[in-house]
């Protein structure tokens, strides 16, 4: 069984995407990789389509996070 994806830091270590929301936010956003994804269709990604009132902001908070943990090329 695989472990849980990984992305690399600033010093090519291996960070683990342990969150499940984050994992899903990931997966969606590689599916659609090089269009835009809407609100919406990411909110459905993340809460299979029942979004809290609070999902708005929860889905900002966790693409900061995984924008945080990602490399971009010639970054550094």
């Amino acid at each position: 069984m695989a472990g849980p994806p990984v992305l690399y830091d600033a010093r090519s270590e291996a960070v683990a995407v342990a969150s499940p929301k984050t994992r899903a936010l990931l997966a969606a956003l590689l599916l659609e990789a090089g269009r835009p994804v809407s609100v919406g269709a990411l909110r459905d990604a993340l809460w299979d389509g029942s979004p809290p009132p609070s999902a708005r902001a929860s889905l900002h908070n966790h693409v900061t996070r995984l924008r945080r943990r990602m490399v971009m090329p010639g970054a550094g």
